[in-house]
């Protein structure tokens, strides 16, 4: 599946208008839902279905955050999450790993450099509390204070 670019526009999504989230599964299904429900709290949502994708489509446009599951084909999410921490421009935006396989994957990912963690299935109020407070560290820094 080629990344979906329909959503795209602004820079890191902090611009003029609502962040912009990479949410990255290879479950269309489970994209699906998780779009539905960012796009209800008024984030614009981009989707690629592994991490390869991801990478291409960030190259389009830099998201606010990214979402992503931790088990897909041609790139998985700790790979995803490595590659964007190797990459100067890239290296501080913020990542939330999702996995359906156990703590151990969500402990490898956060070792890679994952900013959080969440097991799947997903419920829906915890990953929005984990993607406000990466948003508001990421334009406040970790104190919370004013922008930098």
């Amino acid at each position: 599946m080629a990344p979906n670019l329909s959503e795209l526009g602004g820079n890191r999504g902090q611009s003029r208008s609502k962040p912009l989230i990479l949410l990255v599964d290879d479950d269309p299904d489970s994209r699906h839902v998780m779009h539905v429900q960012l796009a209800k709290k008024g984030y614009r949502v981009a989707e690629a279905d592994n991490g390869k994708s991801a990478l291409e489509l960030i190259e389009g446009q830099l998201p606010s955050l990214v979402v992503t599951d931790v088990q897909m084909a041609v790139m998985n999410g700790i790979e995803l999450v490595e590659t964007i921490r190797a990459t100067e421009r890239l290296s501080s935006l913020p990542v939330i790993i999702m996995s359906a396989h156990g703590t151990r994957l969500c402990e490898q990912a956060l070792r890679a450099g994952a900013n959080d963690a969440v097991r799947k299935p997903v419920l829906v109020d915890s990953l929005m509390q984990k993607i406000e407070a990466l948003l508001k560290e990421e334009l406040f820094g970790p104190s919370g204070g004013s922008p930098h």
